[in-house]
């Protein structure tokens, strides 16, 4: 059985993206990087991959979706995301670019507990093993999930990511509520069992004021802290006066973007 403040979390991640998912595509620039990322790898292994099912976990609004549709048009294509909302908006992504297939499958599913071996020629996912409960288990069911020869394509914020938020708390002394983000040793380590190829790029943003930053991730539905940690509103004014008197030229945000191709053995 699950923990229940696992669900809780689950729970609260889906309603988050849910709420925000019309206006995830203006403001989802560091998602959009991933997607870029994995559709060069998926374009480029596309006439290795032996034949079967695709399946993307956190489709999200379809950035990389629609492109999978293009890439592998005559396959049967499973797009999976926690947020129905999020799965409405890629089913209608793939239909406006006249991508739709009778192939192409759409269910809410928690790609943390992916529960099936063996079967998927390429299991795809953007954006999204951050938000896993469990990021060893979950990686390693996502391998586990291929057939022999298979391709687990995945793209993640990388533990770096974000550092400016995290120096200005400790600057304005308060408590950060960043989410903590995967280290390559550790997502490598995860897929012991097969090939990878990594890469990383970053990707800068730059805002007006702090204020600003806090609504692009919370426009795009990550706003949200699953570490258990919060800050008080008098705290989050704090952080927020202080860090534009601190850059009153604007403030610049970093995302390292870290992507990788993993090839199962066999």
């Amino acid at each position: 059985m699950r923990p229940v403040a696992e669900l809780a979390d689950k729970q609260r991640i889906a309603a988050s993206f849910s709420r925000h998912s019309s206006t995830y595509d203006t403001h989802a620039a560091e998602q959009l990087a991933g997607s870029a990322e994995l559709v060069a790898y998926a374009a480029h292994y596309a006439a290795d991959i032996a034949p079967g099912p695709v399946l993307e976990i956190g489709c999200g609004t379809g950035f990389l979706s629609a492109e999978l549709a293009a890439i592998f048009p005559d396959r049967d294509l499973e797009f999976t995301d926690l947020s129905s909302a999020m799965l409405a908006h890629c089913r209608e992504r793939i239909a406006a670019a006249g991508r739709a297939r009778p192939t192409q499958r759409y269910r809410v599913l928690d790609g943390d507990r992916l529960d099936v071996e063996g079967r998927y020629a390429l299991v795809a996912a953007n954006f999204v093993v951050h938000w896993f409960a469990d990021l060893a288990g979950g990686l390693g069911r996502m391998a586990r999930a291929l057939q022999p020869g298979g391709l687990l394509l995945c793209a993640y914020p990388g533990v770096d990511s974000y550092r400016e938020w995290r120096e200005q708390c400790l600057r304005q002394g308060v408590p950060c509520s960043a989410n903590l983000l995967p280290d390559r040793a550790t997502v490598a380590a995860a897929l012991a069992g097969v090939a990878i190829e990594q890469g990383q790029r970053e990707v800068r943003l730059r805002f007006a004021c702090a204020r600003e930053f806090f609504g692009h991730l919370q426009r795009t539905g990550a706003g949200i802290s699953t570490r258990g940690v919060t800050s008080r509103p008098g705290q989050l004014r704090r952080l927020i006066r202080g860090w534009d008197e601190h850059c009153p030229d604007g403030v610049d945000i970093t995302c390292h973007v870290h992507y990788l191709a993993a090839r199962k053995e066999g």
